[in-house]
């Protein structure tokens, strides 16, 4: 009975925590904020994870690091935030805080969009087709690398009287 109490008690606090939290966001208060938002994380809340792995992402009241808001991300994502599985696969995607891995990012874009987030349907749809065309062969590539390099390194044209 007694732990029957607790549990709307020790929901209204983490409600109260949220609340806090997203006020000191809009007060700019990011370090407060991080703190509320780690307090309810390592609850294993699965909004303060998504958001205070955001404030790693960019640096907002706690130091910017990219592995640690990968590994929250990944976290609210495992426990289906839909902007969490967004995330993980844009830092997949792109290398940022884990090895890039294409595979990894479409099935987290996929796994987004089967919950309704239309930006990740749409870059199922630029993956596949990405994947899909046609790649350069290596000596055409080097070939167009090398044509870019020596049109940066080409003398300006003169300039015009």
């Amino acid at each position: 009975m007694a732990a029957a109490l607790m549990l709307p008690a020790t929901a209204a606090h983490a409600g109260d925590a949220a609340a806090e939290a997203r006020d000191a966001v809009r007060m700019r208060d990011y370090p407060r904020a991080a703190a509320l938002w780690a307090e309810l994380a390592e609850r294993g809340d699965h909004e303060a994870r998504y958001q205070l792995g955001s404030l790693y992402r960019t640096g907002r009241g706690v130091p910017r690091d990219p592995g640690r808001a990968f590994q929250l991300w990944l976290a609210a994502a495992e426990s289906g935030d839909v902007r969490a599985q967004f995330g993980v696969a844009g830092l997949y995607a792109s290398g940022w805080g884990v090895a890039a891995d294409r595979d990894a990012a479409l099935r987290w874009y996929r796994a987004a969009a089967a919950r309704g987030h239309e930006g990740a349907r749409a870059r199922v749809v630029d993956l596949e087709r990405a994947a899909s065309a046609p790649h350069p062969s290596p000596p055409a590539r080097q070939e167009a690398a090398a044509e870019r390099a020596a049109r940066r390194t080409r003398p300006a044209p003169p300039p015009v009287p």
